[in-house]
């Protein structure tokens, strides 16, 4: 018997008709080739950009800057990350040498060109941290190939739930623009991809109360205003506090402080947003008064278990229906002026409808689809009514 015929049609390595003994040798041979490279090109000590295991699967995943401290001889690498986390064994392929460029410091604000993988492969991305926090990335935007931002793209899930909003709001009156306020911008992705990917559907005043954050926006993220498009550089809770009744069909708040502190595992930390808008009356108050009789509140919020049930219960205090998505560490409370009946299969349904908002917000689609699933693993990562979310959250043994 002849030795067996090694046919791989469609490969990305073209190797067809090979005898086992020719398929091995050339598997050696590239195996050889590739510790070679890697020894060449990685040093213990060498500043990096690397993957966290956790996102190598992600449609989209952030290399975060660290340092190698091993390479073991399997050419796998282990990483120190700015932050102190550590990661042991990474495959190459998600290391990369450091190779981000500062563009733009001013205050509190950094923006950087980095990379983010986008389906593994790294892609070029411009990045808007704070200096008191420069591992944790506030907004991003991929490159196009001229190194011009590309807004029908969001690369960050947080960013991706915000814009299902738009299917939520959707009007009948096709002549109607649904009316956005958005508090806190970053480098603007949310509402430039919104703007770009849907022109017809939306009218939107944008609040962020840096003039630094606003000026990167614009010279760096390429945040372009225009009569349906307006940048308001003040603060977010003043300016809701002296909109005029009614103004909003959906308010979307993702602010933060730079200046507080991470809550780490305090049951009582709250993080994001800043304390104010989680104030009962300033509920009851400026949002409910600027939102219309069909509007829509979403909040991301960032904080611990006792906080996250505290802000469920106010949520239900002041809307007809509320539903929380959990995304970890990021908890987005939806609260609806008038009832309405949303389970994880019918939200699909509608954002499968509503091209291209199925493949811009995919990994946030991802998310709600696997909610069964993510419960049975005791994890608060999904679309959940407000009672079914208390629930989760007061149960101890559930990761939040």
């Amino acid at each position: 018997m002849g030795e067996e015929t090694i046919t791989r049609p469609g490969s990305a390595v073209a190797v067809n008709k090979l005898s086992q003994a020719e398929f091995n040798t050339r598997f050696s041979t590239a195996w050889q080739s590739t510790q070679e490279e890697v020894n060449n090109r990685f040093k213990v000590g060498q500043k990096v950009e690397a993957l966290s295991s956790s996102t190598t699967k992600d449609e989209y995943g952030l290399f975060y800057v660290g340092s190698i401290t091993k390479i073991s001889e399997d050419s796998s690498l282990d990483v120190l990350f700015e932050d102190g986390s550590t990661e042991e064994n990474l495959s190459p392929f998600f290391v990369r040498p450091f190779g981000r460029e500062v563009l733009y410091e001013s205050g509190e604000v950094i923006v950087v060109d980095g990379h983010i993988a986008r389906q593994g492969v790294a892609r070029r991305a411009r990045l808007l941290s704070f200096k008191s926090s420069p591992q944790l990335v506030q907004s991003a935007v991929m490159l196009d190939e001229d190194g011009a931002p590309c807004h029908r793209q969001i690369p960050f899930e947080q960013h991706q739930v915000l814009c299902l909003s738009l299917v939520m709001a959707k009007v009948d009156d096709a002549s109607k623009r649904s009316r956005f306020l958005i508090i806190g911008s970053g480098g603007g992705t949310l509402p430039m991809a919104m703007h770009t990917v849907f022109p017809t559907l939306v009218d939107m005043d944008v609040v962020e109360i840096s003039k630094d954050v606003v000026k990167a926006s614009s010279q760096f993220f390429k945040v372009q205003v225009n009569d349906n498009l307006r940048i308001h550089t003040q603060d977010g809770a003043r300016f809701l506090e002296t909109s005029r009744p009614a103004a909003y069909d959906v308010l979307l708040l993702d602010a933060a402080d730079p200046e507080t502190p991470d809550c780490g595992d305090s049951e009582d930390g709250l993080e994001v947003p800043p304390p104010q808008f989680v104030e009962p009356a300033f509920l009851k108050g400026a949002v409910r008064r600027a939102l219309t009789s069909d509007g829509i509140c979403v909040y991301n919020v960032i904080a611990g278990r006792s906080k996250l049930v505290q802000i469920a219960h106010l949520f239900e205090e002041h809307f007809a229906s509320v539903y929380v998505l959990g995304t970890d560490p990021n908890y987005f409370f939806w609260g609806f002026v008038k009832p309405k009946a949303l389970d994880p299969d019918g939200i699909v349904e509608m954002i499968e409808a509503m091209e291209p908002l199925d493949t811009l917000c995919k990994h946030a689609m991802e998310i709600i689809n696997s909610t069964e699933e993510n419960i049975g693993d005791k994890t608060l990562l999904g679309w959940f009514t407000v009672e079914q979310f208390v629930l989760l959250c007061e149960d101890p043994t559930v990761m939040v």
